[in-house]
């Protein structure tokens, strides 16, 4: 990819970038979502349930987990519609979440 800081649409797309790497990925609030903690600075972690939201939340929430995975350098991850992460020893003892 070339970069030319001369072209207005290039500048603003790296602008965009920057502020993304630097101030993290911006999240409104959006239906389906569950605050599990917020914090002074105003940043907070949210739970987004699959079977409600919508397909644009479902994406925001996928690019930030491919966000998280590759600053940890973990593997990918995609959640489908309605797939739920389970605890494996819940899974293995018979217990439900």
């Amino acid at each position: 990819m070339e970069y030319s800081k001369a072209k207005l649409e290039d500048d603003a797309l790296h602008a965009k970038y920057h502020r993304s790497v630097m101030q993290g990925v911006e999240w409104q609030g959006y239906k389906g979502e569950t605050n599990a903690s917020q914090y002074q600075d105003g940043s907070r972690i949210v739970i987004v349930d699959t079977d409600v939201c919508s397909v644009f939340v479902r994406k925001k929430a996928n690019d930030i987990l491919s966000i998280v995975n590759n600053e940890l350098g973990s593997a990918e991850m995609d959640f489908d519609p309605g797939s739920k992460v389970r605890d494996e020893q819940s899974t293995k003892s018979g217990g439900t979440d």
